[in-house]
């Protein structure tokens, strides 16, 4: 994921890279609850319940039993959480991405949390929200995919279909700051 983010505070903006790992919740692998990155099944609940899909029966059905009876495959979202793992730094003519290791923040974001996600099977859109015991609750994470045609195509067929396949949103990550990122 490539990120900026801007806060009222420094008025400059900041780009940076980040790597990350996706956990679909699909009853055999992951579940709807947690068990790390400092999530108990409360704070499993409560971000799970603030995002579209997931309505109150779901809810009562997961508080039951983790929702282990759930046919997953016949909701409308798909449930997943995002743990970006850690940044990464480029040289500034843009060569290949290495590591940087041990970095937990940077410009002002952190990487400690993890987004519960929610995919909207119909329209492609999702909403996350991102949970980190040291930050504010309830930060909110939009994807809206873009129409085929958002990019001019220059070339040939592939940077067509690599152009569809971008999506880009916006993240709330605190008073008067506002990040910007793009998955490509």
């Amino acid at each position: 994921m490539e990120a900026s983010a801007s806060c009222a505070s420094t008025a400059s903006w900041s780009h940076v890279q980040t790597f990350w790992e996706g956990h679909l919740v699909d009853n055999r692998q992951y579940g709807f609850f947690t068990h790390a990155w400092g999530a108990d099944r409360g704070v499993d609940l409560r971000h799970w319940a603030q995002l579209p899909g997931f309505s109150a029966e779901l809810k009562a059905r997961v508080a039951a039993d983790g929702g282990a009876a759930l046919d997953l495959a016949r909701l409308p979202h798909i449930f997943m959480r995002w743990k970006e793992k850690h940044f990464m730094a480029g040289d500034a003519a843009g060569g290949d991405a290495a590591d940087a290791p041990g970095a937990h923040a940077h410009a002002g974001l952190t990487i400690s949390g993890f987004y519960y996600a929610s995919l909207n099977r119909a329209d492609g859109s999702v909403h996350g929200l991102y949970f980190d015991p040291t930050s504010r609750p309830f930060q909110q994470l939009r994807l809206q995919p873009l129409p085929a045609d958002a990019y001019s195509s220059v070339g040939d067929d592939s940077s067509a279909a690599q152009a569809a396949m971008q999506t880009d949103g916006t993240l709330d990550v605190g008073p008067q700051c506002f990040a910007s990122y793009a998955f490509r």
